[in-house]
């Protein structure tokens, strides 16, 4: 009976034995719920700086800006960080814009008077009644008023200053502008190139301009031309690079183009007086501003 017991008790054994052996391995080695708190699959593999932009669109990530650079940026002035930055995208080069002011055009021999010399040497006046009918609108420039007024003020001229024929660019400022039209938005200056005269007009002023009228090559004007000319620029075509003009020197001046190499080259102050030697080639030219 002994030996029947001892015998079953074996068979048990050997049958639970079995049964541990064929277990699968997952169930034997899986780790304790202790062990999964330690280790959180959260955080496993990814560097802590990369794990701050995960919830961000790419374009915050890129943007993100660390404490020390904010500080920098905000110890800088409104000027040095727009030199810092990247530079914006520049507006055309004036060379490429047209540029036009609305000038009414007055002939210095209004009704073909030329043989009146007030008239003949006349392109002064006109050109500073052009000037003051822009800037104050208050000239009339019909032909018949451009005319009288052409004539009272070189009267005036000779009276007060005792000639009123060729007239030195800074004398037509002071004497013409200031003391006779009491407008005082003038200057002269001196250019250097022909984008003097665009920034002078970019910047809404008028040009009158002093020159050698024989180096223009006007075919309107009776050879070889005057050698002592002053003509209104009033604008500059960007497409054929031309300045435009209102030239008294002809009836057919108004909007009158030349190009801006042979107008720049033709520039040249003259002294006040009748005829008197040129010394010397001085690009002054006068900006009227209203």
């Amino acid at each position: 009976m002994k030996k029947i017991f001892f015998f079953l008790i074996i068979i048990a054994a050997a049958i639970f034995f079995l049964m541990d052996k064929g277990r699968p391995v997952d169930q034997v080695l899986s780790p304790s719920p202790a062990t999964e708190e330690i280790l959180p699959t959260a955080s496993i593999g990814l560097p802590e700086s990369e794990e701050a932009f995960l919830d961000l669109p790419p374009a915050a990530a890129v943007l993100s800006t660390s404490a020390d650079e904010k500080d920098d940026i905000e110890n800088h002035s409104e000027a040095e960080i727009k030199e810092l930055a990247p530079p914006a995208s520049s507006s055309a080069p004036i060379e490429e814009k047209s540029i036009i002011l609305s000038v009414p055009f007055i002939a210095q021999a209004p009704l073909a008077h030329w043989e009146d010399a007030r008239q003949q040497d006349g392109c002064e006046e006109a050109g500073a009644l052009m000037a003051m009918a822009w800037a104050r609108g208050t000239v009339d420039a019909s032909q018949a008023a451009a005319e009288k007024e052409i004539i009272a003020l070189a009267d005036w001229e000779q009276e007060t200053y005792g000639e009123h024929r060729d007239v030195y660019i800074d004398d037509v400022a002071t004497r013409i502008f200031q003391d006779y039209f009491n407008y005082n938005k003038v200057t002269t200056e001196i250019v250097d190139s022909a984008e003097d005269l665009l920034t002078a007009l970019k910047a809404g002023k008028l040009i009158l301009a002093p020159t050698n009228g024989q180096a223009l090559h006007n075919p309107n004007f009776k050879a070889p031309g005057p050698a002592r000319h002053l003509l209104v620029i009033i604008g500059y075509d960007a497409k054929t690079d031309e300045f435009i003009t209102n030239d008294p020197g002809t009836r057919r001046g108004a909007g009158y183009r030349y190009p801006s190499d042979i107008l720049f080259k033709a520039i040249r102050a003259y002294p006040s007086g009748y005829h008197l030697p040129i010394v010397g080639i001085e690009k002054k030219v006068l900006l009227v501003e209203k």
